[in-house]
């Protein structure tokens, strides 16, 4: 199992003794991701709600102007 293990690495070009600074470099770049991933997801959540707060915005103005179009 050893010898497989030192033959991938050697395939990556992965010294044996750097194996542990290679992890801690692959799981900061995959907690990067997720930092990003939830970003992402709250930008979303914020685009969704943006086309509904125009038109509570649009139809607030329409009250106020009594019905008449001031808006496209």
């Amino acid at each position: 199992m050893a010898e497989n293990r030192t033959r991938y690495l050697d395939k990556l070009g992965i010294l044996d003794d750097r194996i542990d600074s290679v992890i801690d470099e692959t799981s900061k770049a995959i907690e990067n991701l997720v930092d990003v991933d939830q970003k992402l997801e709250d930008g979303e959540g914020k685009i969704t709600e943006y086309p509904n707060a125009i038109e509570e915005i649009k139809s607030t103005l329409k009250k106020k102007h009594h019905g008449r179009r001031i808006l496209g």
